[in-house]
């Protein structure tokens, strides 16, 4: 039996081709589900993919929002540091998908 997941993308093939590009970008840095996690509610409540956006990152809040363990979204944050897609400067951080 083979089981199919079909997607609406709802858009036109540069969507698919956005949505597939992303895809890609996270498997080829081998994030976690919690990485994953992280970084898609950062994605969704601070990213403008026009213009670099920095924001203040509150872990406590951000582990609070999540219903994660504070110690895990920690290492979410250092892990997407450390791949480059999350960029901090000084006090404030930036998201950085290329």
């Amino acid at each position: 039996m083979v089981n199919y997941i079909i997607f609406d993308i709802g858009g036109d093939m540069e969507d698919l081709r956005d949505l597939s590009s992303f895809l890609s970008f996270i498997y080829r840095h081998r994030l976690s589900p919690a990485d994953m996690h992280v970084l898609n509610h950062l994605i969704m409540k601070y990213a403008e993919f026009e213009q670099r956006k920095a924001f203040v990152l509150n872990q406590t809040a951000l582990a609070k929002d999540l219903s994660m363990k504070q110690p895990n979204v920690s290492r979410a944050v250092k892990n997407l540091v450390a791949t480059g897609i999350l960029v901090k400067q000084d006090m404030t951080y930036f998201i950085h998908l290329a």
